[in-house]
C-alpha cells in the first residue's frame, strides 16, 4: 500500500476511529460509578451463552447436556457468535460479555461518526456529546453492559442509521438494509429473512 493510499485511508477513518475511542472513554468513566453486580451478566444473557456452549460441547442446542433439546433463547446472533468464539478459543462467557461490551461500545462510536466523518471537529464534539448523553440514561447504560444481546442490538441500530444515510445520499432504498437492526432478536429473524429473499429474487 502506497503512502498516498495510507493517508487517504487515515483521512477517511480517523474521525470514526476517534469517535470509537471517545465512546470507550466516556462509557468506561460512567461504569466506574456503578456497582458491577447491578448490571453485569443478567440471567437471560447467561442462558443464551449456555445454549451456545452446549452446542459446541455436546452438539445440540440446549441449556445443559442433560436437558431437552430446545431453543430456549431469543438472541440468535449473540448465541452463534459466542459459539464460534468459544469453539475456537474456549473463552468463557464472563470474558466474552466484557469483550462484547467493549467492542460494541467502540463500534457504536465509529458508526455514530461515519455520516459526518469528513467534518472532524464537529464529528469529535458530536461523539463526545452523544456519549455523555447516552451514559445519563441508566437503563441504556446498564443493559448495554448486561451481557445480553443489547450491546449487539445497539450496534445494529446504529448500522441501520448509517445504511439509511447511505440510501439518502444515493436516493434509493433497499428493504433488506433498512432492517439491519432486526437481526439480533429471534422474533424479527423471520422478517429479516423474508426481506433477504425478496431482495435476492428482485435482482
Amino acid at each position: 500500500m502506497s503512502i498516498y493510499s495510507l493517508r487517504k485511508f487515515a483521512g477517511v477513518w480517523f474521525a470514526p476511529f476517534l469517535g470509537g475511542v471517545i465512546f470507550l472513554v466516556v462509557f468506561h468513566i460512567a461504569y466506574l460509578g456503578i456497582k458491577p453486580g447491578d448490571y453485569v451478566n443478567r440471567d437471560d444473557g447467561v442462558i443464551t451463552l449456555s445454549h451456545a456452549r452446549n452446542l459446541v460441547d455436546f452438539g445440540f442446542i440446549g441449556v445443559n447436556p442433560s436437558g431437552e433439546r430446545v431453543e430456549g433463547y431469543s438472541a440468535p446472533v449473540q448465541m452463534f457468535v459466542f459459539a464460534l468464539v468459544y469453539g475456537v478459543g474456549r473463552i468463557g462467557w464472563p470474558t466474552f460479555t466484557a469483550a462484547q461490551t467493549t467492542f460494541s461500545t467502540f463500534v457504536l462510536g465509529v458508526l455514530f461518526v461515519i455520516p459526518f466523518r469528513r467534518r472532524r471537529l464537529f464529528a469529535s464534539a458530536a461523539a463526545a456529546v452523544a456519549a455523555v448523553l447516552l451514559t445519563q440514561l441508566t437503563s441504556f447504560l446498564e443493559w448495554h453492559a448486561s451481557g445480553m444481546e443489547n450491546a449487539i442490538t445497539h450496534v445494529l441500530f446504529a448500522a441501520c442509521v448509517v445504511v439509511l444515510c447511505w440510501f439518502a445520499q444515493r436516493r434509493t432504498i433497499d428493504r433488506l438494509g433498512a432492517r439491519t437492526a432486526s437481526m439480533s432478536r429471534e422474533r424479527c429473524i423471520a422478517s429479516f429473512l423474508n426481506c433477504a429473499w425478496h431482495s435476492a429474487c428482485s435482482r
